[in-house]
């Protein structure tokens, strides 16, 4: 187990609690490849300037049929809630979240940087801060509801909080 991290308290905790390696973003190119079976981006990569470079260099680290787990706002969502509302207001945090990802294009990213068999899963976030008072979720669907609208549209239609993605290693 190894951290990427660039919060200096982060670091902290993951060396004197996990005593696990702690490297900072710049640090990774220089890591050797094929080394990890799991590699996670939490509510990362809509902050890297060149999230294409950290897509490769994530797939360059996972062994051959290694997984990647990735998880980031779901901006089509954010689109609807924004008919909704005032929107000179953005909870996509415009000065920290360079990047907004649908679907599709987060799709295309993931398999031009060296992944395939991508999959999204229906995915809340209980209590989301980002989503909190938003005029179209007060429309109370549901989970299940929400479950099953994603699911009967083949992944096509996600009213969540969040797009979460598998992919492994080509």
């Amino acid at each position: 187990m190894a951290d990427v991290e660039i919060d200096p308290e982060a670091i902290a905790v993951c060396k004197n609690n996990l005593h696990a390696p702690v490297y900072r973003p710049e640090e990774v190119a220089g890591l050797p490849g094929n080394q990890f079976d799991v590699v996670t981006l939490w509510d990362a990569i809509e902050h890297f300037h060149d999230p294409a470079r950290h897509l490769r260099d994530a797939c360059r680290l996972l062994r051959p049929g290694g997984v990647l787990y990735l998880r980031t706002p779901n901006a089509r969502l954010f689109d609807l809630t924004r008919r909704y509302r005032d929107s000179s207001r953005s909870n996509l945090y415009p000065n920290e979240h360079l990047y907004h990802f649908t679907p599709g294009p987060l799709r295309r990213l993931l398999e031009q940087s060296g992944f395939a068999s991508v999959r999204f899963w229906a995915h809340g976030t209980k209590g989301n801060h980002l989503l909190a008072g938003e005029p179209f979720l007060r429309l109370k669907a549901p989970r299940w509801g929400k479950k099953l609208l994603f699911h009967l549209s083949h992944g096509r239609i996600n009213i969540y909080p969040n797009l979460v993605a598998t992919s492994r290693k080509t």
